[in-house]
């Protein structure tokens, strides 16, 4: 089967396909960040120029945002046009899987709060979702910029969407890389065998 890969997930660097103004936003993040660290103590910035450009600022990113996650969902369904299989690295949904409980409960930014609504909402599904899941020290070791409860909560919110998914598979990546790769090809003939029959 033809496949094209894309990456769905929110680091911008590693992207393959991404919009021009999403690369120039995390460029001018990074300029800015600088010239603030720079200017610290020199009461460059007011407290009301701050409020302001935040606002702004945070509409702009939530715009670009779903501009984003849109346009690379518009390349996936032209390559899928054109009969390839679309292989997703990470998927949007599944990279605020944190949060998913967050939106319905507790307190959020109204531009988060705009967003995961319209990714729970609106976003297309996957027709197929792998989950390579593993016990939370082995995760640990693997991303260690997170904690443990940040990790806890993203593998609970993956699996409470995917409860809600028509096809998710849960893989077992402590098992061997043979066995699992087996049940991932099995996974993927049925669902495309299921998608054109």
């Amino acid at each position: 089967m033809p496949v094209k890969y894309v990456y769905m997930g929110t680091a911008t660097g590693s992207s393959n396909v991404a919009l021009p103004t999403t690369r120039l936003i995390l460029y001018l993040k990074k300029r800015r960040h600088r010239r603030r660290n720079a200017q610290a103590g020199q009461g460059a910035f007011t407290e009301h120029g701050r409020t302001r450009r935040g606002r702004l600022g945070a509409t702009a990113s939530l715009l670009n945002r779903i501009a984003e996650e849109w346009y690379r969902q518009v390349v996936a369904w032209w390559y899928e046009l054109r009969g390839n299989v679309v292989l997703f690295d990470r998927h949007f949904l599944f990279e605020h899987a944190a949060h998913a409980r967050e939106l319905r409960q507790g307190p959020m930014r109204l531009t988060d709060r705009i967003h995961l609504a319209m990714l729970y909402r609106l976003y297309p599904r996957p027709d197929l979702v792998l989950f390579l899941d593993a016990p939370l020290p082995v995760l640990l070791a693997r991303k260690q910029e997170w904690s443990e409860e940040h990790l806890r909560r993203h593998r609970e919110g993956i699996l409470e969407i995917g409860t809600r998914m028509a096809r998710f598979v849960t893989l077992d990546a402590t098992r061997p890389l043979d066995d699992v790769v087996q049940t991932a090809a099995g996974a993927i003939l049925e669902a495309r065998a299921g998608k054109s029959g």
